[in-house]
């Protein structure tokens, strides 16, 4: 028998089990069903937050200042003037109020002399849900300042054109379509993701036999290990082709899928030394056998935290990526926290010896790298 036919007898047969496993089903089901859930409240989230930034309750500190000012905005579409609270900054902060509009007193007299009047708003950049409401407010005032700055020029008998020498007229060439399907480029993610899922039962079940076969066969080659590196290179896909697009908001989007990919790929790393030592484990009878093989997998995690961390840092070395080094900088320091709270307590004075010069020396080292990384960056 040739081992095409082979091989097609073993995941025939695979696929069959798995089709049994009503709780993989069920699971990659339900994630198929919420998801369309999900994004269209997602999707409602954010036209609500649209339609609330078109429609503005503006409180407004100093109103008496401003009469003129305050007529312009109350004739504007879906802009309602209140009064603003006694702390505007206190109710901002308290998120009681998205933006508040605060008016000087010298605000008329300014204007009666042509000179720039100060208004403030007071904001948080932390609330997404306040930014398009904070967006209206700016564009109100910046819109009247520029019909005050015309009305002025008019009055010396100066063309406003004057003080435009060029005018910038945006060309939208995407159709609907194309919008939407930038929307729903999430999708492919969100269903490597329900994949991933659901394959976990079939995954535990096809490795549960280890604990009595006590081998190292499913190590690296499970179908967990397998559904993990499928989603790390959907990630990696998704951060190349995002990264060679321009503009901040991809970079964003880069930045996040790779990150996905170094904690998707450290997820997987410990649960394979976490399913290594589970069989030892099982083997174990005896309270201090027990307790020696919990030491020693503690540590082992603690090695694969570090050898990712270091191998990290030296890709950020190696591509120009401070990005990469912070992340690497940021495992290495929890690392470090779990090795002197949690491993180092579990150890005689000796291995705590040498467990601090092991952990001295890598610090060292990714230290001199850095700092050489530093200095030839700096020439």
């Amino acid at each position: 028998m040739s081992t095409l036919r082979l091989v097609w007898i073993v995941l025939t047969k695979e696929l069959r089990d798995g089709m049994r496993d009503r709780r993989s089903i069920l699971t990659v089901l339900v994630s198929a069903a919420l998801t369309p859930v999900l994004l269209g409240g997602m999707f409602t989230v954010m036209a609500g937050r649209g339609k609330n930034a078109e429609e503005i309750k503006l409180p407004v500190a100093g109103v008496e200042y401003a009469p003129a000012f305050i007529d312009w905005l109350k004739q504007q579409t879906g802009v309602e003037i209140v009064a603003a609270p006694a702390d505007p900054e206190q109710a901002v902060r308290d998120r009681k109020e998205d933006v508040v509009l605060i008016i000087e007193k010298d605000f008329s007299k300014n204007m009666a002399r042509a000179i720039p009047a100060a208004v403030k708003l007071v904001s948080d950049a932390t609330r997404d849900s306040a930014r398009r409401k904070v967006t209206r407010a700016r564009t109100l005032v910046t819109t009247y300042s520029g019909q005050l700055a015309a009305l002025r020029l008019i009055a010396r008998g100066v063309a406003p054109s004057v003080a435009l020498p060029v005018r910038v007229e945006e060309v939208e060439v995407s159709s609907a379509q194309e919008r939407l399907a930038n929307l729903l480029s999430i999708l492919p993610l969100l269903l490597v993701l329900a994949a991933l899922t659901g394959g976990m039962q079939i995954a535990i079940d096809t490795t549960a036999g280890e604990r009595e076969r006590g081998s190292l066969e499913p190590l690296l080659i499970n179908p967990r290990f397998g559904l993990y590196l499928l989603a790390i290179g959907a990630l990696a896909l998704l951060a190349y082709f995002v990264r060679s697009e321009r503009g901040a908001e991809n970079r964003q989007w880069a930045g996040a899928a790779i990150i996905g990919v170094n904690v998707l790929a450290l997820l997987a790393l410990h649960f394979e030394v976490m399913g290594y030592f589970q069989s030892q484990l099982a083997a174990a009878y005896s309270f201090q056998e027990r307790h020696s093989i919990m030491t020693v997998r503690d540590f082992a995690y603690s090695a694969v935290w570090m050898v990712y961390g270091s191998g990290l840092m030296l890709v950020g070395f190696w591509k120009h990526s401070a990005f990469l080094r912070w992340q690497a900088i940021v495992l290495l320091a929890m690392t470090v926290f779990k090795v002197f709270l949690v491993d180092i307590s579990t150890l005689e004075r000796g291995y705590r010896i040498a467990a601090f010069i092991v952990l001295g020396a890598i610090l060292l080292a990714v230290s001199f790298f850095y700092q050489r990384s530093r200095m030839r960056s700096a020439a």
